[in-house]
């Protein structure tokens, strides 16, 4: 939660539309997101991320900053990450 706290660099609030205002911090929670181990942790990720980047502003900036090379580069290690948190990133997208 910290990490991601410090992608929107304010308190979060569920259901809140959140501007990204640390691009890189998202991009690295995204290619952690193979790493994690626990499947409900991946997908609330995932969730979360996605609903981020929905927002037209924040997709803008994330495209900018390297997020489409970002979530290839995930999708290459995608026996390591659940289907429901591939799926969810990339219905977003």
């Amino acid at each position: 939660m910290c990490m991601y706290l410090q992608v929107v660099e304010e308190e979060f609030c569920e259901g809140k539309n959140h501007v990204i205002r640390n691009v890189q911090s998202a991009l690295m929670l995204l290619c952690w997101l193979p790493d994690i181990q626990s499947k409900e942790l991946q997908i609330w990720l995932a969730d979360h991320l996605c609903a981020l980047s929905a927002q037209k502003q924040n997709k803008m900036n994330c495209c900018n900053e390297g997020m489409i090379s970002a979530i290839i580069r995930v999708l290459g290690r995608q026996k390591q990450i659940d289907p429901k948190a591939v799926g969810k990133r990339m219905k977003r997208m």
